[in-house]
C-alpha cells in the first residue's frame, strides 16, 4: 500500500464511528497478518505503521521493432520496424500472411503466453513451430524506453526445445555481457494490470466474460491493497466464525447424546450446555467430579452399595451357636445354691473375721469343735459356686454382645432411593434384622432366621449398584470425553466469539471504504469508454447507460447496461457482434491510457470483425483519437479499415505483410491510395518515354497505359471511388 493511498485511509478512518477495537483491527489489516495477530491477541490498540512510499511508474515504453523466425506463420527471420511513439501504424494482409505472427510474438515475449491458446486444449500450442523454419526460432522484440534507450527482449529456444523452455534475455547497449534482469524493468505487474495486447479471441470474448473484464478493469484502480486488507480481515472473520459455528454446532450434537442418556451427570451437563452463554467452569467442575450436584451424589451412592456388605452368615451362626453354649453353661450354673452361695460366702467370710472362741456371737450357743475348718470348706465351696455362676453370665453377655454387635442398624447407604437398585427390601429386611429380642436363645433364634435373607439382599442390591454404576461409566464415559474435548475447545473459541462482531464491523467499513474508492478512481475510465462508444457506436441505436463494476470473489462482473432508443435493456441482449467489438474496444482502450501504465503502445488484432462501415469510420477516428497519446499497432486483413483512414484523412502508417512460398514473409512499407496512383502514373510515364524511344510501334500501348494511370490520379483528386 502506497503512502498516498495510506494517508487516505488513515483521515477516511478518524472520521468514522467505529469502536476502538474494529479501529484497531483496521489498522492492522493494512500492515498484514502478523499485526492483525497482535490485535486479536491483547486487544491493544495497533498503531498504524509506516508503509511503503509511493512505487514510481516505470519509464514510458514505445514499440520499435519485432524480429520473427521460426515462430508461428514466420519462417525465415522477418522483422516488422515501427515507429517508437505515439501514433497509428496498420499492419495488414490476407489471412495466413504472418501478421498475426508478429503480434503474437510480440505478446509471447513480453508476458510469456499467447492468447490465442489459453483455455484451450494442448493441441493448439502444437503449431507454435514453424514447419518451413531452417533455423532454431527465435523472438527479438525491440523496446524504446524512455531514459534508457534501446531495449531488446529475445527470446530463443534450442532445436528441438518446447515452447515453454525458451530463455529469455533482455538486452541493452552497453549493458555487458551478462544482460539485464528481466525482473529489474518492473514490468510484471503492469503486464497484468495494463496488459497492452488485445487478441482477436480476447476482442470477441471480452465483454461474454464478466470476471475476466471485472478483473482486467479492477486491476487499473491501485486498489489491490486495499482488497487485500479487505481479505485478510474477511478471511479472519470467516475462520472464527466457522470456529463458532463449528463449537456450536458440536455443543447441539453434544446436547441431544446427553438428551438419550438416564444418567443424571448427563442431564446436569445439558443444563449447563443448554443455557445461552455455557458456564465452562460449572461444565468443568461436572467432569472432574467437582461437583456437588445430583449426579455426582448418584455416583457416590452407587459406589457405596456397591461395596455395601451385610453380615456374614458363618459369623452369624457362629455367634448364635456361642450365645447359646454360654446360655446353657449359665443355666448349669445357676442352680438354687449357686444364687445363694455368693450371699452364703459374705455371711461365713464376715463370720470367720469375727474370729468367735466357743459360742455363736449371734445366738450364744456353744460352737461345736471344728466349725471354722468346716466353715472354710463351706466358704470354698460357696466361692467356688458364684464364681462359675458369675462366669457363666459373664460368658453369656460377652456372647449376646458379639450377636448383637452384627445385629446392627441399616448402613447410610440404604438412606433414600437408587433408580434400579432394591434399596427399600434391603432397607425392609435390615430393619427386621435389627429389631433382635433381648433374650438371648430369641436372639440367637432371630439371627440366624434372618441372616440368610439379609445376606442375599444385600448381595442382590450389590450386583445391581455394581451393574448400574458401570452402565452408567460405560455410557458416561464417551461422552465425558466428548465433553471434555469441547470444553478445551469451547475455551479457546470463547474470545474469538466476542471478535468475530469487532472483525465484522472493521471487515465492513473497509469494504464500504474499496467501494468509494472504486468508484471514485473508476469514475473516468467509464466516461472514457462511453466517449469512446459514442464515437464507435456511429449509427447504431444502442447507447451505454450503465458501466459498473459490481459484485465480489465468484460474483464479480460489469453492469453493462443499454438502451435502445431509449428503451433499457441489458448490453449483450441486443447486441450484434459488431457491436459487442465495439464495446469491448471502448472497454479495453481507456485502460490502456491509465497514467499507471509503463506502455505507451497498444497493440489489437483484426478490430474490425462483424463491423459494417459505418462503424469501421469510428473504429478509425478512435484508432486516431488513441494514438495522440498512444503508439497504436493494429493489425487487420481487412481493407475497409486503411481505406477509411484514408478517406477521413487520419495521419496513420500503413506496414503490407506478404507471404511467399515455404512461409517466407515480408513487412513493408505501403503508400496510401493517392501516393500510390502519383507513383503509378510517374511509372507509366517513364515507362512511355523509354519504351517510345526503344519500339516505336509501342507507342500506342505505352499510351493506354498512359491513359489508365492518369484516370486513377484524376479520381483520387476527385475523391472518387476507382472503378
Amino acid at each position: 500500500m502506497d503512502a498516498e493511498l495510506h494517508n487516505d485511509l488513515i483521515e477516511r478512518l478518524g472520521d468514522s464511528e467505529l469502536c476502538d477495537e474494529a479501529v484497531a483491527l483496521v489498522e492492522a489489516c493494512w500492515s498484514g497478518d502478523a499485526a492483525i495477530d497482535e490485535a486479536l491477541g491483547d486487544g491493544a490498540r495497533a498503531s498504524a505503521k509506516p508503509l511503503r512510499q509511493k512505487r514510481p511508474t516505470p519509464a514510458a515504453v514505445f514499440l520499435s521493432s519485432i524480429e520473427v523466425r521460426g515462430f508461428r506463420g514466420i519462417a525465415q527471420s522477418s522483422k516488422l520496424a515501427l515507429d517508437p511513439g505515439p501514433g497509428l501504424t496498420l499492419v495488414v494482409g490476407r489471412n495466413g500472411s504472418g501478421k498475426s505472427s508478429f503480434a503474437e510474438a510480440a505478446e509471447f515475449a513480453l508476458t510469456s503466453a499467447c492468447s490465442r491458446w489459453l483455455g484451450k486444449s494442448a493441441d493448439w500450442q502444437k503449431g507454435w513451430r514453424n514447419l518451413h523454419a531452417k533455423h532454431a526460432p527465435m523472438i527479438r522484440c525491440g523496446l524504446a524506453v524512455e531514459g534508457a534507450g534501446e531495449t531488446t527482449v529475445v527470446v530463443r529456444w534450442e532445436d528441438g526445445a518446447e515452447l515453454d523452455a525458451g530463455a529469455r534475455t533482455v538486452e541493452r547497449p552497453g549493458g555487458g555481457s551478462e544482460g539485464i534482469e528481466w525482473s529489474a524493468l518492473g514490468w510484471e505487474t503492469p503486464l497484468k494490470t495494463h496488459r497492452p495486447f488485445l487478441s482477436y479471441a480476447e476482442l470477441g470474448a471480452l465483454v461474454e466474460k464478466p470476471s475476466g473484464l471485472y478483473d482486467q478493469l479492477e486491476g487499473i484502480l491501485g486498489l489491490e491493497a486495499v482488497a487485500s486488507a479487505r481479505k485478510r480481515l474477511g478471511d479472519r472473520k470467516k475462520a472464527f466464525a466457522w470456529e463458532v459455528k463449528q463449537c456450536d454446532a458440536d455443543r447441539k450434537e453434544l446436547v441431544a447424546q446427553l438428551g438419550g442418556s438416564e444418567d443424571p451427570r448427563a442431564g446436569e451437563c445439558s443444563a449447563v450446555l443448554e443455557a445461552k452463554t455455557p458456564d465452562l467452569d460449572a461444565l468443568g467442575r461436572l467432569l472432574t467430579g467437582g461437583s456437588q450436584g445430583a449426579g455426582a451424589e448418584v455416583m457416590r451412592r452407587l459406589q457405596g452399595l456397591a461395596q455395601l456388605r451385610g453380615p456374614e452368615v458363618e459369623a452369624v451362626g457362629a455367634k448364635a451357636d456361642a450365645v447359646r453354649r454360654a446360655l446353657g453353661e449359665r443355666t448349669a450354673a445357676k442352680t438354687e445354691q449357686a444364687e445363694h452361695a455368693s450371699a452364703l460366702a459374705g455371711v461365713i467370710d464376715k463370720a470367720l473375721g469375727l474370729q468367735p472362741s466357743s459360742a455363736c456371737p449371734v445366738c450364744l450357743s456353744a460352737l461345736p469343735q471344728g466349725w471354722r475348718e468346716d466353715a472354710q470348706r463351706r466358704l470354698s465351696e460357696a466361692r467356688a459356686l458364684a464364681q462359675a455362676l458369675a462366669e457363666a453370665e459373664r460368658g453369656l453377655t460377652e456372647a449376646v454382645a458379639g450377636l448383637r454387635g452384627l445385629v446392627r442398624a441399616a448402613p447410610v447407604e440404604l438412606l433414600g432411593s437408587v433408580p434400579e437398585v432394591d434399596v427399600e427390601s434391603l432397607r425392609t429386611r435390615w430393619a427386621s434384622w435389627a429389631e433382635a429380642p433381648k433374650d438371648p436363645g430369641a436372639l440367637a433364634d432371630h439371627a440366624e432366621q434372618h441372616v440368610l435373607e439379609l445376606a442375599d439382599a444385600a448381595a442382590l442390591v450389590r450386583t445391581q449398584a455394581s451393574a448400574r454404576r458401570d452402565a452408567l461409566v460405560d455410557t458416561w464415559g464417551p461422552m465425558a470425553e466428548g465433553l471434555a474435548a469441547w470444553l478445551v475447545r469451547a475455551r479457546e473459541v470463547a474470545p474469538k466469539r466476542a471478535r468475530v462482531a469487532q472483525l465484522k464491523k472493521a471487515e465492513g467499513w473497509m469494504k464500504a471504504v474499496e467501494e468509494s474508492l472504486r468508484a471514485q478512481r473508476f469514475a473516468p475510465i467509464q466516461t472514457r469508454a462511453r466517449e469512446l462508444w459514442e464515437m464507435l457506436r456511429q449509427s447504431s441505436s444502442v447507447s451505454l447507460d450503465t458501466l459498473e463494476l459490481a459484485g465480489s470473489a465468484t460474483r464479480r462482473r460489469v453492469e453493462l447496461e443499454v438502451s435502445v432508443d431509449d428503451r433499457k435493456s441489458v448490453a449483450l441482449s441486443v447486441m450484434s457482434q459488431g457491436e459487442r467489438g465495439a464495446l469491448a474496444l471502448s472497454l479495453f482502450l481507456p485502460r490502456m491510457e491509465q497514467p499507471g501504465s509503463p506502455f505507451r503502445f497498444v497493440m489489437v488484432d483484426d478490430p474490425v470483425q462483424a463491423m459494417d462501415l459505418d462503424k469501421v469510420d469510428g473504429l478509425a477516428r478512435v484508432l486516431a483519437s488513441v494514438a495522440q497519446t498512444r503508439q497504436v499497432v493494429v493489425f487487420t486483413h481487412d481493407n475497409r479499415l486503411p481505406e477509411a483512414v484514408e478517406r477521413l484523412r487520419l495521419d496513420a502508417r500503413v506496414v503490407e505483410v506478404h507471404r511467399r512460398a515455404h512461409s517466407e514473409a515480408e513487412a513493408r512499407e505501403s503508400l496510401q491510395t493517392s501516393a500510390q496512383h502519383f507513383q503509378d502514373a510517374f511509372a507509366v510515364m517513364k515507362s512511355e518515354q523509354e519504351v517510345g524511344r526503344a519500339d516505336p510501334a509501342g507507342r500506342l500501348k505505352a499510351s493506354q497505359n498512359e491513359a489508365v494511370g492518369f484516370q486513377g490520379l484524376s479520381e483520387v483528386l476527385c475523391m472518387r471511388p476507382a472503378g
